[in-house]
């Protein structure tokens, strides 16, 4: 099957990552005077460990952080997602320094530079998707599929609005680690093992509940009884390249425990313990499922609604019993009890809940799968799909893109997300966020 070359992923990639980020640039600079919100909230607690290192030099006073009762810092976001933004902040800093601009972190080289690297990782991720669906799926299967994935949900929004969060690092390495599990079950071996193996250990520093795409691994293409004990001999005749995935998480944790225990003498913490408020899994009993999928303030179904093709994909793929519909289904359901479980569900500032746009790309198998038999199917069909979708991308981009801060305060409800709605149809004036 004929798959896309070198020269059009970078071609593509180049286009790809020069508009997104031109329409970032000019967002932010247009609407929030200055470029500085880039890095802000959780995104400041990431990168504040380059600027702590390249520029202070110290550590142990890092802003965005608690203050323990010696007057030291302890920040309590890992260091993953710097780690993955540090080859752009060496680029921004060395470019600060030649053409004498500030170099405080926060301004100018260095918040073009998140921009540029989340879009960059955002691509990376689509691309390795598309490499993937290509392999089972048409051209024009593949590219709906992943105009819907990014541009339908809020996964636009996470790669336009906020480069600098969690979000897109993590949607790649989830990308990279399915990818790397095609590979390993084609070719068993070292290479594929060891992908696995740093795209989990970082992961498992960015967010330690990540560790729970690993089942993917385990339950690859089963749909059965029968094809899990499948796997299980096959892993169990190649486990020793496996070996390198608890070793590549040992090794990612070390700069991080070493950190924890400057500052806590302990070699691993509760992070969160280190915090101005309560966080933990208070809903354990009573998970806030409303809140996560349908909520006002976020919920996942109200933002991204194209998501249930997947939900879709996956019913027929247990049907047909095609690709992982276990995985999918096991790592869905965990996800999201999990954050209905946080004690905050609705994780705050978050346009469409923010923590499924990382699990993306486990869902992008069962939306092709579905995709694909719709396209297959009669002109009525195919018709409503195209003019249903067309409408949900549209108020999907249409949103990311008007949405201002902070748009979860009390005053939000159904009420406004209806007339939002109304705005972006012409059916309603525009209305103050």
């Amino acid at each position: 099957m004929k798959t896309i070359t070198i020269k059009q992923a970078i071609i593509s990639g180049i286009i790809f990552i020069i508009v997104v980020s031109f329409f970032t640039y000019v967002k932010y600079h247009r609407y929030h005077q200055g470029l500085s919100i880039v890095v802000s909230s959780d995104a400041e607690g990431y990168n504040q460990y380059l600027t702590a290192v390249f520029i202070h030099n110290d550590i142990f006073h890092q802003p965005f952080s608690f203050v323990l009762d010696d007057g030291r810092f302890f920040n309590k976001y890992n260091y993953g997602v710097a780690l993955l933004q540090s080859p752009f902040y060496i680029v921004s800093h060395l470019v600060s320094k030649l053409f004498g601009l500030p170099n405080d972190g926060k301004l100018n080289a260095y918040i073009v530079g998140v921009i540029l690297c989340g879009v960059f990782y955002a691509y990376l991720g689509l691309l390795l998707l598309f490499k993937l669906l290509r392999r089972k799926f048409s051209l024009k299967t593949t590219l709906i599929t992943l105009g819907i994935l990014f541009l339908g949900t809020n996964l636009v929004f996470y790669t336009y609005r906020e480069p600098g969060m969690s979000h897109v690092y993590a949607f790649f390495l989830i990308s990279l680690f399915i990818y790397s599990v095609h590979k390993y079950y084609d070719q068993p071996g070292w290479t594929a093992a060891i992908i696995m193996a740093v795209a989990l250990g970082i992961l498992a520093l960015i967010r330690l509940p990540h560790l729970l795409i690993g089942i993917y691994l385990v339950l690859f293409r089963v749909s059965s009884f029968r094809d899990l004990r499948k796997n299980l001999h096959f892993l169990s005749n190649y486990w020793v390249p496996l070996i390198s995935i608890p070793l590549a998480i040992v090794i990612f944790y070390i700069p991080q425990s070493l950190y924890w225990h400057a500052l806590t003498g302990k070699i691993f913490v509760n992070p969160y313990h280190y915090s101005n408020v309560a966080e933990g899994f208070f809903f354990w009993k009573n998970p806030q499922f409303k809140t996560v999928l349908f909520g006002p303030h976020g919920g996942w179904l109200l933002y991204s609604p194209l998501v249930l093709l997947a939900f879709a994909g996956v019913v027929y793929q247990f049907r047909k019993r095609v690709g992982s519909p276990w995985a999918v289904s096991i790592i869905l359901l965990t996800t999201t009890y999990l954050y209905a479980s946080w004690w905050l569900p609705s994780l705050a500032a978050s346009f469409g809940h923010r923590g499924f746009v990382d699990i993306y790309p486990v869902l992008a198998f069962p939306m092709a799968w579905i995709t694909d038999r719709i396209l297959r199917s009669g002109i009525l069909l195919k018709t409503t799909f195209y003019s249903l979708a067309g409408l949900l991308v549209y108020l999907s981009v249409f949103m990311s893109f008007n949405f201002k801060y902070p748009w979860w305060n009390q005053d939000w409800g159904y009420g406004t997300y209806l007339d939002f709605i109304g705005m972006a149809l012409f059916l309603v004036p525009g209305i103050p966020i």
